[in-house]
């Protein structure tokens, strides 16, 4: 599941009465699609300028002008909305949270493998793959413009492959050495890998 953000995002509610149990109403001005997994996190409030009352919510599901949403995130409590009320995408401290997690855990992912790897590239633009048996690494969550770099160990003891690759640079598969460096990059057509070298 993550997270999706929008610029001045603002919305008035325009189903007449959401009850604290609703987990869906109508806006006049729905948001993007979201897919499936991802969210919107909003504040549901009666008043931009001098609220009373407000709620944080997830948009879970865009249909139409009809939102899906899990009601009362991070303990605001679910409140009762009206039409005219606001559905508003602010700063929150959870978003800044995430800020902080992509940072400080994001930047590099460590994976274990004992037989195949698939690459999340969400989880950062460093990874560190140990191999513990031989290991097929799956690129194909690479899009274009992408890239991503691998430190990967046990190649002098276990064999690595690769599904989602289409060419090395100099064309030739690189021969790993006990901790090596390998960089794949999306350029528009296929992912080509980069023996960088190793120690």
């Amino acid at each position: 599941m993550a997270r999706r953000y929008l610029d001045n995002y603002t919305a008035r509610i325009t189903t007449a009465s959401v009850s604290t149990g609703a987990t869906t109403f109508d806006v006049d001005i729905p948001p993007p699609a979201l897919a499936a997994g991802d969210y919107y996190e909003v504040t549901l409030t009666d008043s931009l300028d001098a609220p009373t009352k407000t709620e944080n919510v997830c948009i879970t599901g865009v249909s139409g002008t009809t939102l899906t949403v899990l009601r009362d995130v991070k303990g605001t409590g679910a409140q009762t909305w009206a039409a005219d009320d606001f559905v508003d995408l602010r700063p929150t401290a959870s978003a800044f949270e995430v800020i902080d997690g992509v940072l400080l855990k994001d930047y590099t992912e460590t994976i274990n493998a004992t037989a195949g790897a698939t690459l999340d590239r969400s989880t950062g633009g460093i990874q560190r793959l140990n191999m513990g048996a031989n290991t097929t690494l799956n690129l194909s969550d690479l899009t274009a413009g992408q890239s991503v770099m691998y430190r990967v160990t046990g190649g002098t003891t276990y064999t690595l492959s690769y599904t989602g690759l289409g060419a090395w640079s100099d064309g030739t598969t690189p021969t790993l050495s006990t901790t090596h460096y390998l960089e794949f990059v999306h350029d528009g057509v296929e992912v080509v890998g980069f023996d960088c070298g190793g120690r």
